[in-house]
């Protein structure tokens, strides 16, 4: 019903991944800025690679819309990156929708990850 007031209701950030576990090491990726914004803290993105990588079972999925505190999304970006470069985790980043989209793939195609 939303939609009929042109509101927007789709996801405008999102991180995820399939872990081995139940505790939710994405936690403190992102938090509050200085202005009430989003902020990423690059060096929690490399700590919880470091800490769970060995649970974490796929890549990590960053949706994140263009336009929307681009200069979140690049800071979390690199960060991303800098890890897929040392070998410690792979990524895939875009549009939330895509980014969904491609976990999706991806559980169909490793259905032992819901084992």
């Amino acid at each position: 019903k939303q939609a009929i007031h042109y509101t927007d209701v789709a996801p405008v950030v999102l991180i995820g991944a399939v872990i081995q576990g139940a505790n939710n090491p994405l936690n403190y990726l992102v938090g509050a800025g200085e202005r009430g914004g989003l902020a990423v803290n690059p060096e929690s993105v490399r700590e919880m690679a470091l800490a769970w990588g060995d649970t974490i079972l796929s890549r990590v999925y960053a949706g994140w819309a263009a336009g929307f505190q681009d200069w979140s999304r690049q800071e979390l970006t690199a960060a991303l990156e800098a890890l897929r470069e040392e070998g410690v985790l792979d990524y895939v980043a875009g549009h939330p929708r895509v980014v969904l989209e491609q976990l999706a793939r991806d559980l169909q195609a490793h259905p032992e990850w819901m084992q």
